[in-house]
């Protein structure tokens, strides 16, 4: 009994010298919208919604923002980085996409799609960038979009954006031009309307300088006629 105490307590030192399993954790160090300086490969995967995905290449980031701006060829995305993988070299994640309702060209509709992909590891460290790459018109929708990496039933790495149409310039001119044109009458009314009111003191006025001089010009030959 003696000997299976000095055992258990040896067993509990043991481990507790031995150093703790790194705890995995991902973030996000970049996003935005970027170009790419150099081309990826394509290629197929039926689970995309395009039915293809795009790998390697260098993404350089144009803006950081959430908000996406639509527009065909744009790329919109992230880079993250996941650690604690100290004992693995390469790890299976899986991601999963949603985003607005596409409808494609054979009618059917999407709202997201999701896949499992091999990254490599580096020093028990993860890097890479993830995104999508608005090619087709059908594409071209407007809302919520969200990346997630996950490993197991952990959930690392998660991203949001909007996409939205930028308004066209020239519409917007005509929706300012009607209400500019609507200000300029009101002046252009209230203008007339002093005018007139300008002219009918003016007149008022001559019309009682005239009577005064007729009365005062009947009193003088009034005046005369008495003297006489």
């Amino acid at each position: 009994m003696y000997k299976l105490s000095r055992l258990f307590i040896a067993l509990v030192l043991l481990l507790n010298l031995l150093p703790a399993a790194a705890e995995v954790s991902g973030t996000v160090t970049e996003y935005g919208y970027y170009k790419m300086t150099s081309d990826p490969k394509r290629y197929r995967n039926i689970s995309a919604t395009s039915g293809y995905v795009k790998e390697g290449g260098e993404p350089e980031l144009v803006e950081k923002t959430d908000r996406i701006p639509l527009q065909l060829k744009r790329l919109f995305g992230f880079k993250f980085r996941i650690s604690g993988f100290d004992e693995k070299r390469t790890v299976q994640l899986k991601l999963i996409v949603s985003h607005p309702e596409i409808t494609r060209p054979n009618g059917s509709t999407s709202t997201g799609y999701s896949y499992p992909l091999v990254l490599d590891v580096q020093q028990g460290v993860i890097e890479n960038e993830s995104g999508y790459s608005i090619d087709n018109q059908y594409e071209m929708v407007e809302g919520e979009w969200k990346f997630e990496y996950w490993y197991d039933q952990q959930k690392l790495v998660s991203q949001t954006f909007t996409t939205f149409m930028e308004q066209n310039v020239e519409e917007a001119v005509e929706e300012v031009q009607p209400d500019a044109r609507a200000s300029n009458n009101a002046d252009a009314g209230e203008g007339e309307s002093t005018s007139v009111n300008q002219d009918a003191a003016e007149a008022s006025s001559t019309e009682l300088i005239k009577s005064e001089q007729k009365s005062n010009q009947r009193k003088t030959e009034g005046n005369k006629a008495g003297s006489s």
